[in-house]
């Protein structure tokens, strides 16, 4: 067998054929579970499940980057034998607080 270096902490390639999946997800599935919070007690200010963090850039030599994005989601491209009637890159459930500017 041989080996592989992955581009990136958590890496996953290639190409998957499954039975339908539908809305539980193919890839990357984080399935709900109960988080048990062990030390807190009253009121607590913000939770945050998942956070990603605001990594930093740096460079060998002098270096610009035009446009850095922490998280990049693209819409699903329909293939073979698929029509998509509505594609989102990225849906949100529930109230969802933007903290900065939005360009459209």
């Amino acid at each position: 067998m041989g080996t592989i270096t992955p581009s990136a902490q958590f890496h996953q390639d290639g190409a998957i054929s499954a039975s339908a999946w539908t809305n539980t997800g193919i890839k990357i599935k984080q399935p709900a579970a109960i988080l048990t919070d062990t030390s807190s007690s009253g009121t607590v200010a913000q939770c945050y499940i998942n956070v990603f963090g605001g990594h930093s850039l740096a460079a060998s030599n002098v270096t610009t980057y035009t446009t850095a994005v922490g998280n990049f989601y693209t819409a699903p491209v329909a293939g073979t034998n698929v029509t998509i009637t509505n594609t989102l890159a990225a849906y949100y459930q529930g109230n969802t607080l933007f903290d900065g500017d939005i360009t459209v």
